[in-house]
């Protein structure tokens, strides 16, 4: 329809002035029309105000048990009657801390299709208790389409008898579990003795399987038992029945312990009287939630394992322990925490343990402290996969040792926020994959990378980032006053591009890198700081559009590699060079060297070093028997195509290209080949432009030809290759 709809447009802003600012003139009916049916139904939405006397519920943070019942039963009417709204008034509402933990009658039992509204004066306090885990407020894993909007829920913390011992972590505000389509948005949750929010996944243990429950074999495509000496199967069926009935069923199996190579299985569903219904190929062990087909009575499974081996080296059939558990499970699925604050709270802010679709959004995370892990946020399911999850423009700070931790599962976006004052801004641990880290500021705050994250637009001041393992890429890190730490496990494993490291001269920002070679592309480093890059990684790294600006007051060890377009320079009076002095391989192509005296030094007798088509400057000498490249040990040394620049030396005891100690002519060579070729050498003093002399008594012969020297001397070896050298006068 192409129909200007002036008339539902009308309708459209009578019914609501907050949705005025979405519509224009001109708008089609195809355009309006969602548009208008969003907000009637946004306002046919039936509201309760709660009742206090009627239900028997104070506001007074007193008669703890009554206002626990009254709530409870109130909602229970409420939607019944077909309530959609559940308007709580302002007061303090104290909830019952019963007589055990996690007790159904000392919480808030939510219930589906409900918005759970408080005052913004309204508070839900915990009675204290000395109970190591309870719940102030809760969803069931029947529970769906709730929001749960405005005020306050509040823990014992401050008052908690902590006597009993133990670690006290597991007193929450907020428990979503195994819920679907649920909203959290404008909340506070704060002084618990565990977590603010928890979101996770609610299980059911059917049975445990060991080694002898299991039969050689496998099962066709139509859920008949065959011979295959290539794969077991359950045996035991008796274990797998699925009689219990939920809302939404699904079952999951647990990686077996005596499986070597396998990752996925096979499972086979079946009626009570054996018709088979259907079969799920190639799941995986934790990660795959299985849905549970309708009358399914019990279920078969096959591993692609030709035996399995037991703690005790018992075989297929033996009675050592196999250890694989089954499951059914609701884990949490589209749920939002929006525009709250959770704080002051003794181990999260929030936890994800077992979920999928997770979106935390604009949200204050700070001041947790008390008990590990100490976080804002923290993902971390066990046997309880946590995926998909966006944790965006949120603001952390404060908290005892971590802002957010990835800790297992995969698949997150972290984008667009603040992290501030914590020793571990953002951690990603080994179980964890596919980590997205996006447009995210740090401040005091550091990063620690297990593997396979991928980061993009960050910045960083007063903090440190560890990159460790493979599939790490990092592109557009901004370092302020912070260090940075790469190493990879494998070749190659780490990438880094566009990478910026400003020293202010408070701190020595310094990007070390060890382990397998890396490669990096388009860096800067540069401030008032000794010695800014270094590390003891392995051969082969390679640094495309690499630049170091440090000073010079020590030297600059260089890790070895392959340095493309390159350039070092000193900021400072100092007299150190760049150094290479790994027994390794350094390829230099374009580069450029701007130091005071020794640009370049190399001391490794298994040194190879390759230099081609840069350009070498000494800003000044003034001292006896320097050198601008100084090869005092080296396994091979060759020198191509460069100009070496020494202008601006005013001092005539100076060689600007040696081999060999100096004065160490009567000494044995550690200088074992050189090639000297097709350089141009500048000088306005007459200085030693290039000595062979000092090499050793054994040195080789030292292929020098096609060089050409300004006001520079040739001091050559009588064995050397001397060949079409031009050395001019100005």
């Amino acid at each position: 329809m192409n129909i200007v709809a002036t008339a539902l447009q009308q309708n459209v802003i009578s019914a609501s002035n907050d949705y005025t600012k979405l519509i224009t003139r001109g708008e089609t009916i195809d355009d309006l029309y969602p548009l208008y049916q969003k907000i009637k139904a946004d306002q046919s939405k039936l509201t309760y105000n709660l009742e206090l006397s009627r239900w028997q519920i104070y506001n007074d943070n007193t008669h703890p048990i009554e206002t626990t019942n009254g709530f409870n039963q109130a909602l229970q009417w409420a939607h019944d009657q077909g309530y959609q709204v559940f308007a709580v008034p302002a007061g303090t509402y104290l909830i019952a801390k019963g007589n055990g933990q996690h007790e159904e009658n000392a919480r808030i039992n939510m219930v589906s299709n409900m918005t759970f509204q408080l005052d913004s004066q309204a508070i839900i306090q915990k009675e204290s208790n000395n109970y190591e885990g309870y719940e102030l407020f809760y969803l069931g894993p029947t529970v769906h389409d709730v929001t749960i909007k405005g005020g306050t829920y509040k823990g014992d913390k401050d008052t908690h008898d902590y006597s009993r011992g133990g670690t006290q972590e597991f007193g929450f505000g907020i428990l979503a579990d195994g819920v679907q389509n649920v909203m959290i948005d404008g909340v506070t949750t704060t002084n618990f003795t565990g977590d603010g929010i928890y979101i996770g996944s609610h299980f059911d243990v059917i049975n445990s399987l060991f080694s002898n429950d299991f039969e050689s074999g496998g099962i066709d495509d139509q859920g008949k038992l065959v011979a295959n000496s290539n794969s077991i199967r359950i045996k035991n069926l008796q274990k797998t029945r699925l009689n219990r009935t939920e809302e939404r069923r699904t079952v999951e199996l647990e990686r077996p312990e005596g499986i070597t190579n396998s990752d996925v299985f096979d499972i086979y569903f079946y009626k009570a009287d054996g018709t088979f219904i259907s079969s799920s190929q190639n799941q995986q062990f934790y990660w795959s939630y299985i849905p549970i087909p309708n009358d399914t009575d019990y279920f078969n499974a096959t591993i692609h394992e030709s035996s399995v081996v037991g703690d005790n080296s018992k075989v297929v059939g033996g009675d050592g322990i196999y250890g694989m558990g089954i499951y059914t499970k609701s884990r949490s699925e589209a749920v939002s925490v929006i525009n709250s604050e959770s704080a002051f709270n003794r181990r999260q802010g929030i936890t994800v343990a077992g979920a999928n679709n997770i979106f935390i959004n604009n949200n204050k995370l700070h001041d947790m402290k008390g008990t590990a892990p100490q976080s804002g946020i923290d993902l971390e399911g066990g046997v309880n996969p946590n995926t998909n999850v966006t944790i965006s423009q949120n603001r952390f700070y404060n908290n005892e040792v971590y802002n957010l931790i990835l800790y297992d599962g995969k698949d997150a976006i972290v984008t667009d926020n603040i992290f501030e004052k914590a020793p571990i801004g953002l951690a990603i641990s080994d179980p964890f994959s596919g980590a997205t880290i996006n447009n995210n500021k740090f401040y005091g705050s550091s990063i620690t990378v297990a593997h396979d994250a991928n980061f993009n637009n960050n910045h960083v001041e007063n903090g440190k980032v560890d990159l460790m393992g493979q599939n790490v890429i990092v592109n557009n890190l901004e370092l302020i006053d912070s260090n940075l730490a790469v190493n990879s496990d494998i070749p190659f494993g780490i990438e880094l591009s566009n990478i910026s490291l400003t020293n202010s001269g408070s701190t020595n920002g310094v990007f070390n890198i060890s382990g397998k070679p890396i490669h990096v592309t388009n860096a800067t480093f540069q401030g008032p700081s000794t010695r800014v890059f270094g590390g003891n990684v392995e051969n082969g790294s390679i640094f495309d559009n690499f630049k170091v600006v440090f000073d010079s007051s020590l030297s600059l060890d260089l890790p070895p590699g392959t340095y493309n377009n390159c350039s070092f320079e000193t900021n400072s009076e100092g007299i150190e060079a760049v150094e290479l002095n790994n027994a390794a391989t350094y390829v230099f192509n374009k580069c450029s060297f701007k130091l005071n005296r020794t640009t370049l030094s190399v001391i490794n007798k298994d040194a190879v070093i390759h230099v081609s088509d840069s350009n070498f400057v000494v800003q000044k000498a003034d001292g006896y028997g320097l050198s601008l490249i100084d090869t005092q040990s080296v396994k091979e040394i060759i020198l191509n195509n460069n100009t070496i620049d020494a202008r601006k030396n005013t001092v005539t005891y100076f060689d600007l290209i040696r081999m060999g100690k100096l004065g160490g002519a009567a000494e044995q060579t550690q200088v074992r080949k050189a090639e000297i070729r097709g350089n141009t050498i500048l000088s306005k003093v007459s200085v030693n432009g290039i000595s062979t002399i000092d090499a050793g008594t054994d040195a080789p012969p030292y292929t020098v030809e096609s060089n050409v020297l300004h006001n520079a001397k040739l001091l050559l070896k009588p064995n050397d290759i001397n060949s079409n050298n031009k050395v001019l006068s100005d």
